[in-house]
């Protein structure tokens, strides 16, 4: 088995081909679709991401290498697989700020250091970078077509979201000795923990990382509100002579 290189040949071309499908079906999307096809494409890309987790276990079962330490979707891009195929479908603004920052912060850093230990043309290959890309571009979706946005008190909810999901799943790891939301171990492969501490100070510092990718993702609506406010604030000031 081939092992798979970090940003080696398969892996750029898995990111190339990620952010074309991003391009063409943003673009379309925003342009030239309307209420009807919007709707339609939304529904589809619901329905793969769903479809295309089930296939992850149905692969393992057949391969006879599913376990529950390893195969549940318990890490956060698991939980972003359905939570934004439900957004998707409901266009609930609570639900999207949490797949706002877990979906674009988790889902790009797993592009771009994938926990992965095969390569092109492993099923695995193919099913990591969809569920991955799909994550991604599920967001931005909703982002061009909804105008759904985060807010800053929705941030610090995530965030705070994000510490008792990872209590619970660190209290299940401890139990069954599993290494979901990479809380036992550093995971596999070169990625930015390979720079951090050994555990467990690692995990603080991957807190407050996270915290300041939070902050990041939210700078592009800070700034346009800033905008907004300044160009209120001119508009409200009485006229002099």
């Amino acid at each position: 088995m081939t092992p798979f290189q970090l940003f080696g040949t398969h892996h750029q071309a898995a990111i190339l081909v990620v952010a074309a499908v991003y391009i063409a079906v943003l673009t379309f999307a925003g342009r030239w679709a309307n209420s009807r096809q919007r709707m339609t494409i939304a529904g589809g890309m619901g329905i793969l991401l769903v479809v295309q987790e089930f296939s992850l276990h149905g692969y393992h079962l057949f391969a006879g290498t599913w376990n529950y330490r390893e195969i549940l979707p318990l890490h956060l891009c698991g939980f972003s697989v359905f939570l934004v195929a439900y957004t998707l479908f409901t266009r609930n603004p609570r639900v999207f700020e949490v797949v706002y920052f877990w979906g674009i912060a988790g889902a790009t850093q797993s592009l771009l250091t994938p926990n992965l230990k095969v390569t092109f043309p492993h099923f695995l290959y193919f099913q990591y970078f969809t569920s991955h890309g799909l994550i991604i571009l599920g967001v931005l979706y909703l982002i061009v077509t909804t105008g759904l946005r985060p807010s800053l008190r929705g941030l610090h909810k995530v965030y705070a979201l994000t510490a008792v999901a990872a209590a619970f799943v660190g209290l299940f790891n401890w139990l069954t000795g599993s290494n979901y939301m990479f809380l036992s171990e550093k995971p596999y492969g070169t990625n930015l923990t390979s720079l951090m501490a050994p555990w467990p100070w690692y995990i603080g510092q991957i807190a407050i990382i996270g915290l300041l990718n939070f902050y990041l993702l939210y700078v592009p609506y800070a700034l346009v509100d800033l905008v907004r406010w300044r160009q209120g604030s001119k508009l409200a000031k009485p006229a002099t002579d």
